[in-house]
């Protein structure tokens, strides 16, 4: 991760860096990315960088970190605005995910760096995105204590674990397909409710 002297920086220079570092990561796979392009793009010096980061795994780390916040603030953002509201923080994350990941490319960067890590070794047990559990319980905890469970079928963090991972399937599937159709726009937006209705409604018929 990042050393303190960057989160230091002022926050307009730190995105200022990110985004270069976002934009060479788009423009080639993980083993071609430039250094040079990414000072040169965000205007410090060699030095400097190596004062913020220890290599570009680590300028990656940063970046998958910084989306998960931007990700989770809008999570408590959305339920505090709508009295704990699970389907309308995930309306909202639906929109803010397809905004952001098609004007940042995200599914190009994913690809340039996912298709390189069984023979780089990219995604190490304290790198970026390796599959942490006890992480994920932590953010599911978190959301648990501020949404309204008064009409969830729900007892408890496992139980809306479960909740949030299918809803979450859902939202990654139909950004998915908007990146790859983003006319579609309005077709998604349907499908992706459909299947949140079923999710919050089920769709057994009573006798």
């Amino acid at each position: 991760m990042p050393t303190e002297r960057f989160y230091r920086l002022p926050e307009d220079k730190k995105m200022s860096i990110r985004d270069a570092a976002i934009k060479e990561f788009i423009r080639v796979p993980f083993e071609k990315v430039s250094i040079n392009r990414i000072i040169q793009n965000a205007e410090i010096s060699r030095g400097s960088f190596y004062t913020y980061f220890e290599d570009k795994r680590d300028v990656l780390s940063f970046i998958f970190e910084d989306m998960k916040e931007k990700a989770r603030k809008l999570c408590l953002e959305s339920l505090e605005k709508n009295q704990g509201d699970f389907w309308t923080m995930m309306d909202d994350l639906l929109e803010y995910g397809m905004e952001y990941c098609t004007s940042n490319d995200i599914f190009q960067l994913s690809k340039n760096t996912v298709q390189f890590q069984d023979n780089m070794g990219l995604f190490k047990e304290d790198s970026i995105e390796h599959p942490c559990y006890e992480h994920q319980c932590q953010i599911s905890r978190l959301l648990y204590e501020r949404v309204d469970v008064t009409n969830l079928k729900i007892f408890g963090v496992d139980d809306f674990m479960i909740l949030l991972d299918m809803g979450m399937a859902n939202l990654m599937l139909t950004i998915s397909r908007y990146y790859q159709n983003p006319d579609d726009v309005e077709q998604l937006r349907q499908s992706f409710q459909k299947k949140m209705e079923i999710l919050r409604y089920g769709i057994w018929k009573n006798a």
